[in-house]
């Protein structure tokens, strides 16, 4: 069954993610912010990355959150996960638990350690330039 609403404030938005059994994000364009809020109420969100940044966004997401399951690799794969979540009640059920626990257990919302992160990269940029060393790419992994 699908449920269409109006838009709503913030609070209310997030809030309605619970309402779903499950959230089957776009594979062209993932849902991105809206997937956060989703995944934040508990809801297990299924997507299917492609070639694009935006279409892998959710993909990020469920691997920091440690919910590679609902990383589908082919449609019909996709299919596969959401037909089991609208199906199997205990699956479901686990699966909403898992990503319930996932919320304050993983880094995907820990904003401390997201932000420390972030300052360690700008200092990595800031010895660079100092040094007089040529932009280059860096990742969060080169930083530990």
């Amino acid at each position: 069954r699908l449920l269409f609403s109006n838009v709503a404030a913030k609070e209310e938005h997030v809030r309605r993610g619970q309402l779903a059994d499950v959230c089957l994000d776009t594979p062209l364009c993932n849902g991105h912010t809206t997937s956060m809020d989703v995944l934040w109420t508990g809801t297990p969100v299924v997507t299917l990355p492609g070639e694009t940044l935006a279409s892998r966004v959710a993909a990020s997401q469920l691997a920091t959150l440690g919910c590679p399951e609902l990383v589908a690799r082919t449609r019909q794969e996709y299919q596969q996960i959401a037909i089991r979540l609208g199906t199997d009640r205990e699956y479901l059920k686990a699966m909403r638990a898992e990503v319930w626990r996932a919320r304050t257990e993983s880094p995907l919302f820990d904003c401390k350690q997201y932000a420390q992160g972030m300052e360690k990269l700008y200092r990595i940029m800031w010895n660079r330039y100092v040094n007089g060393e040529k932009p280059d790419h860096i990742s969060a992994q080169t930083i530990d």
